[in-house]
């Protein structure tokens, strides 16, 4: 793998030194907070769940958020998140099914509408596709791909900020976590000015789990493969593709702000001129509470551009 000078590994080191592949126990109780925040996420914004017992939930979640090292809590966490993952996938009896680009293409309609594919879907060619979402007017939904993929997106924007198949994604209000799971993107070919993703442009306190993108975007700051700017979880996600910008640009992620990484891949197929990483461009996490914030990426290899998290002295 390609090492940039200015880059930092994803362990807080120096990027010409392999990553430890061992995660270390602080690692494995950053793993724990990181679960929290995801079943925190699915806790807070599916209600089906906190109806079975959610006086239970409480008291897990309590003791996650705490860093309890009580060796249960640690045995369970990887067990519990795979089942939220797998209601995740269940939860879509009651979502609207987007089976044509044109079922696609209204989603924007309904900007908190819960929707699901039912098949592959690929993009007519020549169309220049509107981002879902702004700043003023961000998509609040949920979105489960399902395992399918949409082919060909383009959304050639240069002047604009925000750029993605999702140009906004989420409002940050805490008892209403929202997510995008399940879903590939091939073919992408994304430009932007700032903030811009092939997936998200910019993601704030939401979940994207199993997310997967290649193709081309170029853009000038806060370019990502993926996400543009993620205040939220990225969990077991990728990009695959070309990603040119000029300062903060992330094979992954542009930016992770507050937020978490885990069990992400790298992407050499980064370009710029100024912190530039493979897996992160700029990493910046200053959460009230945790022990140490570098632990906010976890088992998620590469190197990050400019990390300016505090660290543990």
């Amino acid at each position: 793998m390609k090492k940039y000078k200015q880059g930092m590994d994803s362990g807080g080191n120096q990027a010409d030194k392999d990553p430890n592949p061992e995660i270390s126990r602080r690692r494995l109780l950053g793993y724990i907070v990181g679960g929290g925040a995801l079943a925190a996420g699915i806790y807070y914004g599916i209600p089906e769940l906190v109806k079975r017992d959610p006086q239970r939930m409480e008291q897990f979640l309590n003791n996650i958020m705490r860093q309890n090292n009580d060796p249960e809590v640690v045995e369970n966490i990887h067990e519990r998140v795979a089942r939220y993952e797998k209601e995740l996938e269940e939860l879509v009896e009651d979502a609207t099914p987007v089976r044509t680009f044109a079922e696609l293409n209204s989603v924007r309609r309904n900007l908190r509408g819960n929707y699901k594919l039912v098949n592959d879907i690929v993009c007519p060619n020549g169309h220049n596709w509107e981002p879902i979402g702004d700043y003023k007017n961000p998509f609040f939904g949920t979105f489960n791909g399902r395992g399918y993929t949409i082919y060909g997106l383009r959304a050639e924007w240069p002047e604009r900020d925000f750029v993605g198949m999702f140009g906004y994604f989420g409002k940050g209000e805490r008892n209403q976590i929202k997510y995008i799971i399940n879903l590939n993107l091939e073919n992408v070919n994304v430009k932007g000015r700032f903030y811009i993703g092939k997936l998200v442009g910019y993601s704030l306190r939401e979940l994207i789990i199993n997310c997967h993108t290649d193709g081309k975007i170029i853009g000038k700051i806060n370019v990502g493969g993926l996400v543009g700017i993620s205040h939220g979880i990225l969990l077991k996600s990728s990009d695959n593709g070309v990603v040119k910008g000029e300062k903060w640009v992330g094979g992954l992620v542009s930016c992770n702000s507050n937020g978490y990484v885990i069990n992400c891949l790298p992407n050499e197929k980064v370009k710029g001129d100024e912190y530039v990483g493979t897996l992160i461009g700029h990493n910046y996490v200053c959460i009230d509470g945790s022990d140490d914030f570098s632990e906010h990426i976890i088992n998620s290899p590469g190197t990050i551009g400019l990390d300016t998290s505090p660290k543990r002295k």
